[in-house]
């Protein structure tokens, strides 16, 4: 597995608290690059992620194997309710934006109707997990409860959602009919929010996170809250820190449409230079001892 987000927040959480690890920041390398997490002051964690960007598809004209998948994933079995469709070539991951939370709820796609689903005809640009998101909205407390800390007395919530955006992420083939909480997905995720959600985001001229490796120019972040909506749900903090090849545009102020309307005048993005930073608390579940025989030759052991 080119990325795992689960296994990079339970290595360093490790490191950092059994290990000892004397340093605030750790790096691992993986096939997906260099993944560093930085241990925060709250003894939270901050994860370094890879940007991936997603690439939008035309909804009516979806090759066939993708409008199965999105029919099968979709509550309803059709098209009704879709808004947008991305997909990442990267990771293989295909991104289905739905009209509410509520249908990202209603989500039951069958792992065996999934996996049948022949995607010969799309050759190297196959899926291999797919999200299924929509915007966040107020009646998404609910669902956050016990996850985001209470309001402040006297505050209001006044109609703003608690969340940006809610996801489930299905992918049985890699043997995972639902994984909850999925960090790779989150990587297509924010920066597709990011561009959805234009007035979440701005300019500036500093990489972030205390970077002094990133090259300078003109960056764009957006701060993010997502809820993955799953049976074991999670709730992800999210900044995009984006590096522009060239001049950014204005940010329109709303959301709906806000990526159309821009769309030709968005920024080249310097992907390789931009990256996704997630934000979480881990702990400590379960702890144990391997013995192996000290007699047996190394290579065996």
């Amino acid at each position: 597995m080119a990325l795992c987000g689960h296994a990079t927040l339970a290595s360093a959480h490790v490191l950092f608290t059994h290990a000892h690890y004397p340093h605030q920041q750790v790096a691992f390398t993986t096939r997906s690059g260099t993944l560093t997490v930085r241990r925060m002051k709250d003894h939270t964690y901050t994860m370094r992620f890879p940007y991936n960007a997603p690439c939008h598809l035309d909804v009516a004209s979806l090759a066939p194997p993708l409008a199965a998948l999105v029919a099968e994933v979709v509550p309803g079995g059709g098209m009704a309710g879709v808004t947008a469709v991305a997909y990442n070539a990267t990771t293989k991951k295909l991104i289905v934006e739905v009209a509410s939370p509520d249908l990202v709820a209603a989500a039951a796609p069958a792992s065996d109707r999934l996996l049948a689903i022949d995607q010969t005809a799309l050759g190297s640009a196959r899926v291999t997990g797919v999200s299924i998101t929509a915007a966040g909205t107020p009646s998404t407390a609910d669902a956050c409860a016990g996850l985001l800390p209470p309001p402040a007395p006297g505050a209001s919530a006044g109609g703003t959602p608690p969340v940006d955006f809610v996801s489930r992420y299905f992918t049985p083939w890699n043997g995972i009919p639902e994984d909850p909480v999925n960090g790779s997905s989150h990587t297509i995720l924010a920066p597709y929010w990011m561009h959805r959600k234009p007035r979440l985001s701005h300019a500036t001229s500093v990489p972030g996170m205390e970077d002094a490796t990133s090259p300078a120019g003109t960056w764009r972040h957006a701060t993010l809250r997502a809820l993955q909506a799953s049976r074991r749900r999670g709730l992800l903090l999210l900044q995009v820190c984006e590096r522009h090849l060239d001049a950014a545009p204005t940010a329109a102020s709303g959301d709906d449409g806000a990526a159309a309307a821009t769309a030709a005048a968005a920024p080249r993005v310097d992907e390789a230079n931009s990256y996704v930073l997630m934000g979480g608390a881990a702990c400590t579940v379960v702890e144990g001892k391997l013995a192996c025989d000290a007699t047996l030759p190394s290579e065996t052991v």
